[in-house]
Parts: structure tokens; C-alpha cells; sequence
């Protein structure tokens, strides 16, 4: 599979989020058609993951969480990681997602780290679909520029 731009990426993940209704629509399928990731699913639509790499550096990975063993996924978790020869790169900036969620009508809200060294994160809400966008522990509530670590997808019906 050939490396994804950042902007195709993020891109790529706003549209599987704004596809999104409920607990039904996270699927590999679903994440295939919208994200256009290639998912490894296996034999079963209950576990599936995908990753790659990210041109520019840097590598994401996605893999579906369900509440209990059997059940279809209620949440899907992106990782974002730099390349370990370029620490400064950003993989994802929140700017493109924070700007889409809420054009889109999702209710935005910062939560500061609550500890010395946490991850502060936004908070995005429409519906029964919940995201968080996880950033660095010196990132304010103003800086578009800061890197999304983590990206959970949570599909609340």
C-alpha cells in the first residue's frame, strides 16, 4: 500500500467520522470505503485493525476496541506516531480536524492535562458519536499546530 499524505489521512478519517451514525457503522468495511485504509479483519468483523505508513514520516495505526469479547467494536483508536528520525515532525495537526468536527456541528470542548506530564485533549460530540483528539501535555487550548498522539472514535448507540 503506498504512504498516505498527512492531509489525505486526515481527510480520509473526518469522512469516516462524519459516516458515523452508531455502533453499526464501525465496521471494516465501513472503514475501508470512508477512511480508504486497508483493514485486516481476519474471519471476523469484531477485531480488525489497520496501519501504515505516512509520507513526510511518521506511521498510523487503527484498531477496533469492542466493550466486551464477541461484540462488535463500539470505539476505534487511531494512533499517530512521528518518525523516529524526525521527533519534531507532526503526523497529524489537530487544526484539520477541529475545524471539520465542528463545521460539521460537533460540540467542541478543550480538557486541559490534569497532571504534570498527561496529554490534554479536545473533546468533540454530535449525536451518539464521541471523539477525542488526544495532544501533547504543552498544548493550549488555542494551538492548531499541535499534534494529535491519539484519535478514539466512540460510537455511544
Amino acid at each position: 500500500m503506498s504512504e498516505m499524505t498527512p492531509e489525505q489521512l486526515a481527510q480520509g478519517v473526518v469522512r469516516l467520522i462524519l459516516a458515523i451514525g452508531g455502533k453499526q457503522d464501525l465496521t471494516p468495511a465501513q472503514v475501508a470505503t470512508h477512511a480508504g485504509l486497508q483493514v485486516e479483519a481476519g474471519d471476523t468483523a469484531h477485531a480488525f485493525s489497520a496501519s501504515g505508513p505516512v509520507a513526510g514520516g511518521g506511521r498510523y495505526a487503527l484498531e477496533s476496541v469492542a466493550d466486551a469479547d464477541g461484540e462488535l467494536p463500539s470505539r476505534l483508536d487511531f494512533a499517530f506516531a512521528p518518525a523516529s528520525a524526525a521527533p519534531a515532525h507532526c503526523t497529524q495537526p489537530l487544526g484539520a480536524y477541529k475545524q471539520a468536527l465542528t463545521e460539521a456541528g460537533f460540540a467542541a470542548q478543550w480538557i486541559a492535562p490534569p497532571r504534570l506530564g498527561s496529554p490534554g485533549r479536545w473533546h468533540f460530540e454530535r449525536g451518539a458519536v464521541v471523539v477525542y483528539a488526544f495532544v501533547g501535555d504543552a498544548a493550549g487550548a488555542d494551538d492548531a499546530q499541535t499534534c494529535v498522539s491519539l484519535l478514539q472514535i466512540l460510537a455511544t448507540a
